[in-house]
């Protein structure tokens, strides 16, 4: 650090930096230090400071530095900041409140201190970050052999057995790279073969592999090198067991610097990145900005492809590279190389409130916790479009066994209904071809359900009072059966209530307050011979009864697919958000459109309590409609639509 230090400006020199280190109480106080164009051409280290915070803060709308900047009426005010004083080692205190210590990191990163991270878990953690001991058969199921890259022996290694062993999640990208084949199969596994493909090999995997070897490990497990890349039966082997292998690892290497698989692991060669030191402001005083990990990772590339999505979230116990930074994280704590390991009741406010996914890791509470992970997994990008259902395979396989219920297209049948209400989430969803509109693996882009309102609260009891369709499926072949059959759902528990799912079904009743003319609606056995062949299909289609309704729209947003509802006399009468916006020519506004009536909407205490619908917006092609959008109506005005409407008919949905 240079010897020169500016003084603090006018504004800053008056804030009390100091901290009573007997006061363990996080006090909220405000400085006025004026306005952003003063403070961004300062001489000040900390207005300087300031700048780096906010800008850390536009990038992942989190920055802490004992401080949050909160711009108002262009000035900038300083929120619940404290002082942080010199250290031993190069480490610098902070606020008692805190208990933590802000670390210089050097070019290469002390991987002792990794060691000593899975030592504190592995001995401190046995019930929640270790997995049991199971047989091979067990803990990999249709897998016959598991391979490593046995660091020892230089080669690809096949085993039966379950030893301590490292697995690597990274992103592969454009990277040029060694692969395991059946052509090539014979010399990796001699011992010394991977010296033959090492000019090939990307750099994150040779800096694993050196990872590796200074923890005293010995296997490590990497896609790319241990499943057969040209061996289609291998492939979706591995794919099947791909969950089990990142959550039975010892530790997993999540390498999220970079765009692809030559970015290395910075910090494991020497000068492989550049030094960090804190900003000091006066010459007893530094202080640095601290950004929690989630937020790190929620701007890389490794963040944004579907194939990381559960191989982070299963990992049990993982080491971060992610901007230059590294981090451990276990199922109990999180680590960082610039904050010191010091357990403290308050030091876990700064890394764990950055992201809901961690929570769902355990999957307590199943069907909530899918939810919560369709948020985070349907952003994310996939090269082949069809591996949208293979890259959750082990996500899906645990909700299924912790719900004991089945999956339909990527819905667990249990709860179907509340799994139909999904709705385009930050932007619009385009089709995906291949798989069914009714569900969400039908749609591009990312999604939500709207857990706002008390659906997830108590799923059962919406299921009860909310839903009245008896959902059939129609196999490609003609077949027609239950979705949800409880005569075939075994393991589900109908009188334990902790298990979400239907338990009877009420008849579809019209609102009390309704005038119009009296529904006929006891049918609902599907049509098993239909009046001419459906178009072939290769997934099963819907077909159900329920009340038909036709209403206009009117846009809202057309950039972000939202639009209003509008019944016969032009109120508005609900809100969608809009399927396939932009693609074909759909949607004409001064067109009547058919609504499904699909559920009641759950009512939140906090919210408006207007009584409402969920109904999905149909086009149909020939016998069979697809889903366009999803939205609620007032239901009220259930009988202000234009005819044909309203009428209880069976409706097939692709």
């Amino acid at each position: 650090m240079s010897s020169s230090l500016a003084s603090l400006c006018e504004y800053c020199s008056v804030i009390p930096l100091s901290h009573d280190p007997e006061s363990t109480e996080l006090k909220e106080v405000s400085w006025n230090l004026g306005s952003w164009g003063r403070i961004k051409h300062s001489d000040c280290p900390f207005c300087k400071l300031v700048v780096r915070a906010v800008q850390a803060f536009h990038q992942t709308q989190s920055a802490w530095f004992q401080l949050e900047p909160v711009s108002t009426n262009n000035d900038m005010e300083l929120q619940w900041f404290s002082a942080i004083g010199p250290g031993g080692r190069g480490a610098f205190t902070i606020d008692p409140a805190l208990q933590q210590v802000f670390i210089c990191a050097s070019t290469a990163f002390d991987v002792d201190r990794l060691s000593q991270w899975i030592s504190t878990c592995t001995q401190t953690h046995h019930d929640t970050c270790t997995v049991e001991v199971a047989g091979f058969e067990q803990a990999f199921p249709g897998l016959e052999v598991l391979r490593f890259i046995d660091t020892e022996k230089e080669s690809i290694v096949s085993l039966r057995s379950i030893p301590k062993y490292v697995a690597l999640s990274y992103v592969w990208g454009q990277a040029a790279s060694a692969t395991l084949t059946t052509t090539n199969k014979d010399v990796l596994q001699r011992t010394g073969g991977l010296q033959k493909a090492w000019h090939m090999i990307p750099l994150t995997v040779k800096d694993a592999i050196d990872l590796v070897r200074r923890l005293g490990a010995r296997y490590l497990w990497v896609d790319a090198l241990c499943l057969v890349q040209n061996d289609a039966a291998d492939l979706s082997r591995g794919v099947q067991v791909m969950d089990a292998i990142y959550e039975r690892s010892w530790l997993t290497i999540v390498a999220a610097s970079g765009h692809d698989a030559n970015a290395g692991l910075p910090g494991i060669q020497d000068r492989s990145r550049f030094a960090t030191y804190p900003t000091r402001i006066t010459n007893e005083l530094y202080m640095d900005i601290f950004v929690p990990l989630d937020r790190l990772l929620k701007r890389s590339v490794y963040s944004s492809r579907a194939w990381t999505f559960q191989e982070q979230l299963l990992a049990r116990r993982a080491v971060y590279f992610v901007e230059n930074q590294i981090f451990f994280r276990c199922r109990e704590r999180i680590y960082s190389e610039h904050v010191f390991d010091q357990p403290s009741p308050g030091g876990d406010y700064l890394f764990n409130w950055a992201s809901m996914l961690q929570i769902t890791a355990a999957m307590e509470t199943p069907l909530t916790d899918f939810e919560i992970m369709l948020l985070y997994y349907t952003p994310r990008a996939l090269t082949d479009q069809n591996d949208v259902l293979r890259a959750l395979t082990g996500i899906i396989r645990r909700v299924s066994e912790r719900a004991r219920c089945q999956f339909l297209q990527g819905i667990p049948t249990a709860a179907f209904d509340a799994f139909l209400t999904f709705q385009a989430h930050n932007g619009l969803t385009r089709r995906r071809r291949g798989f069914p509109s009714y569900s969400w693996t039908g749609w591009k882009g990312g999604i939500c359900i709207d857990y706002s309102h008390s659906m997830f609260q108590d799923v059962s009891r919406w299921l009860e009072e909310e839903t009245w369709i008896i959902w059939y499926k129609r196999s490609p072949s003609g077949i027609v059966s239950l979705v949800w059959d409880p005569a075939a759902s075994d393991s589900f528990p109908p009188d334990d209530r902790t298990y979400a799912g239907y338990r009877q079904r009420r008849r579809f009743r019209p609102p009390q307050t309704s005038t119009g003319p009296v529904i006929a609606s006891t049918r609902t056995y599907p049509t098993e011979h239909l009046p001419s062949e459906l178009s072939p299909s290769p997934y099963p289609l819907l077909q159900f009864w329920s009340l038909s309704v036709y209403f206009k729209l009117c846009p809202d947003d057309i950039f972000m697919g939202s639009a209003f509802i509008i019944n016969r006399s032009g109120m508005r009468i609900g809100t969608i958000t809009l399927d396939g916006l932009d693609e074909g020519t759909f949607f004409n506004w001064q067109t009547v459109f058919e609504f499904a009536l699909l559920s009641g909407v759950a009512i939140s205490e906090a919210r408006d309590k207007t009584p409402k619908y969920w109904v999905m917006l149909l086009e149909w092609k020939d016998q069979v409609a697809e889903r366009r959008g999803m939205g609620k109506i007032e239901r009220d005005f259930l009988y202000s639509g234009w005819a044909p409407g309203p009428v209880w008919k069976e409706f097939i949905l692709g």
